[in-house]
């Protein structure tokens, strides 16, 4: 279960939220974000996931807060449309960390 509280996030010019969402109880549910180009569709996945901090609100995975909990342990996966690096990893660290995972 995701919970979000009162997220906001400034981009440049850009600005998320706040937004508040709360997805159900159930374990095995799909949720699907919506939106024209440039409605906030890819920083909520972002914020979520770790890759940007929130400047406010509150992220919940079950019960637990994520806010400022490191990406490489939010167990959170993503598929990003471009294919990108963590900025801590290098191409041969991804490749032996995906090994033991």
């Amino acid at each position: 279960m995701i919970r979000i509280e009162e997220l906001s996030k400034k981009l440049g010019n850009f600005q998320l939220g706040p937004l508040d969402l709360h997805n159900g109880q159930q374990k095995q549910e799909i949720i699907v974000v919506l939106g024209e180009t440039g409605s906030g569709k890819t920083t909520l996945l972002n914020l979520i996931a770790g890759i940007h901090e929130p400047d406010q609100g509150r992220i919940f995975l079950g019960q637990n807060l994520l806010n400022g909990i490191p990406i490489e342990k939010r167990r959170i996966g993503y598929v990003l449309q471009e294919l990108y690096l963590f900025p801590h990893m290098s191409c041969y660290r991804v490749s032996i960390y995906s090994l033991l995972f």
